[in-house]
């Protein structure tokens, strides 16, 4: 299904996928001596009334379940001759089994999902299964416990630092950067300031992707809780503007950036890249390929520095040693880094569930007031690393205890005690920078919106070279992508991302540009259009649906 180029091919792929596994139960339950089967041979359409009895199981999950069932029937057949366990002592004895043998932690679990799932399908009452007896549940609370024991402690990623992170919003924006890099960059930036795991990604449509107000608003189409046949089928996602630590609109730049990437028409948001990463294919990046990405943006990070106009720049040293940008982050690393620092600032866990959607509920209220709560928190944590009450937010104790074990296991004691003191000095020199290049009010108690505040914080803008952008002495720029057979106009002031960058394939202009040398005119620099209609609005991003005034 990963190999599909179109939407329509996926959908088709996916819908034979469940076919397939769909039949395997059908062929399964007509071979057994259960309810389900003898009310099917009942209809007209015995085959169709067991896949109905499937249900909304998702067919990762049916695939799951079905591997899991036919070890253990391979067993229960040379065990006892039997297809299905005439009592419970047969679940008990295979238990035994996956005891004794080398399995994963969470195989007796799996297994037991997997027949009672199968009990129901088979159209047993709850009284009648096996799966329900109180000595199954025991035996499979004992094996859990036992393999657990065994198990090494869970294992969680740790999350981007604060440099990390706004060397990325640099990356982001400067064009000397392939354009895999800085779309990749914005990426591993949407997942930690939107808390998103690497699957929520690829759920986001990018032609769904819009500003609102101050906000960067979507809705997460499948999540691991939401999706098609849940009782949520989508949640919302809010990022505000001004999400950034180093005062760049790296935010911005990666909407300008979607249609440059791919058609915003598909139906996930990272597509594959290039090997070269000068651009990118027609099809699903797999985790194989964002895992390679991953470690190629994190080679190529910069450590910043603070000019004497009181922007930010790139040196010439690389952030990372190159031990650390293979194996230590990973695709997890992002999602943990909002919802830890918010802890920090003292803020509830009720209100940080917000941010993860770990309790999305289903109700209208939740929309209305998720990105009121959630713009206030990513405010408040901008803020935080930049005032000099914020040093524990600074330190990041928990990523150089989690640095200290990975390195002495990688490169021995001695090399890891030289590069941990290398970090230590790099993060507080940038620490230091980053309170100087900011003044900002104290905050209020934690959790409470900065109404009175401005949306934007001061922060230092990005240096840009004098002759580096059009908007230095001109007014306006037309800018040509997909071949010039597309002609955008923007403003170099007041406007979008353009303004500030370097394209190419474009032309200034210091006066309005007659109507016939443009196609469209961006939405952001020219917001009146969507009232007057007087010119063509941008493709950027999708309008404002009607359920975006519920939202507010």
């Amino acid at each position: 299904m990963k190999l599909a180029d179109t939407t329509e091919e996926r959908q088709l792929v996916a819908d034979e996928e469940r076919g397939r596994w769909i039949a395997v139960v059908v062929a399964l339950l007509l071979l057994l001596d259960c309810p389900g089967r003898t009310l099917a041979l009942q209809s007209a359409d015995p085959t169709r009334v067991i896949g109905m009895s499937i249900g909304k199981t998702r067919t990762s999950t049916m695939r799951g379940y079905l591997k899991a069932w036919d070890k253990f029937s391979r067993w229960l057949r040379l065990w006892a001759d039997e297809l299905w366990p005439s009592t419970a002592a047969r679940l008990l004895d295979y238990f035994l089994i996956l005891l004794d043998e080398p399995c994963a932690m969470s195989a007796p679990q799996i297994f037991w999902q997997a027949f009672a799932w199968l009990e129901k399908a088979a159209g047993y009452n709850v009284d009648a299964r096996l799966s329900a007896e109180s000595s199954v549940k025991q035996a499979l609370d004992f094996a859990n416990t036992a393999l657990s024991c065994k198990a090494p402690p869970r294992k969680q990623a740790p999350r981007l630092p604060a440099c990390v992170r706004a060397s990325m919003e640099v990356m982001v924006v400067t064009t000397t950067y392939v354009m895999a890099l800085r779309f990749f960059a914005w990426c591993l930036l949407i997942m930690n300031w939107g808390s998103l795991r690497f699957d929520d990604i690829q759920h986001l449509l990018p032609g769904r992707l819009r500003m609102l107000g101050d906000l960067m608003v979507a809705e997460l189409t499948q999540t691991k809780t939401t999706g098609a046949g849940k009782r949520v089928r989508e949640v919302p996602l809010a990022i505000w503007k001004g999400c950034s630590l180093t005062g760049t609109p790296w935010l911005e730049a990666g909407l300008v950036m979607l249609e440059l990437v791919g058609k915003l028409e598909r139906d996930f948001l990272l597509p594959r890249a290039h090997h070269e990463g000068q651009y990118f294919l027609n099809q699903v990046a797999k985790y194989t390929d964002v895992a390679s990405l991953l470690r190629a943006t994190l080679c190529q990070l910069k450590t910043l520095k603070l000019t004497i106009a009181g922007g930010w720049a790139e040196t010439s040293d690389k952030l990372l040693p190159e031990v650390l940008c293979a194996g230590f982050w990973t695709l997890h690393s992002g999602r943990a880094g909002l919802p830890s620092e918010c802890a920090m600032l003292g803020f509830t866990k009720s209100e940080r569930d917000l941010l993860g959607r770990w309790c999305p509920g289903g109700s209208a209220d939740y929309t209305r007031t998720y990105r009121q709560c959630v713009a206030a928190m990513q405010r408040r944590v901008v803020e935080a690393h930049c005032c000099d009450g914020a040093a524990n937010l600074s330190e990041e104790y928990d990523i150089k205890d989690a640095m200290a074990t990975y390195l002495g296991k990688a490169v021995g004691p001695q090399e890891a005690e030289t590069i941990l003191a290398a970090w230590t000095a790099s993060t507080r020199s940038y620490a230091q920078q980053m309170i100087a290049a900011h003044s900002v009010e104290p905050h209020g108690a934690a959790g409470t919106p900065a109404v009175d505040r401005p949306a934007t914080p001061r922060h230092p803008a990005m240096q840009v070279p004098a002759d580096g952008g059009p908007g230095m002495d001109t007014s306006y720029v037309i800018i040509y992508t997909r071949g010039r057979r597309s002609a955008r106009l923007h403003r170099t002031t007041g406007g979008c991302y353009w303004a500030g960058i370097e394209v190419r394939d474009s032309e200034a202009y210091k006066g309005l540009p007659a109507a016939g040398l443009y196609d469209s005119r961006c939405k952001f620099c020219f917001p009146e259009d969507k009232v007057t209609g007087a010119a063509p609005s941008s493709e950027s991003g999708s309008e404002t649906d009607s359920s975006d005034s519920d939202a507010q």
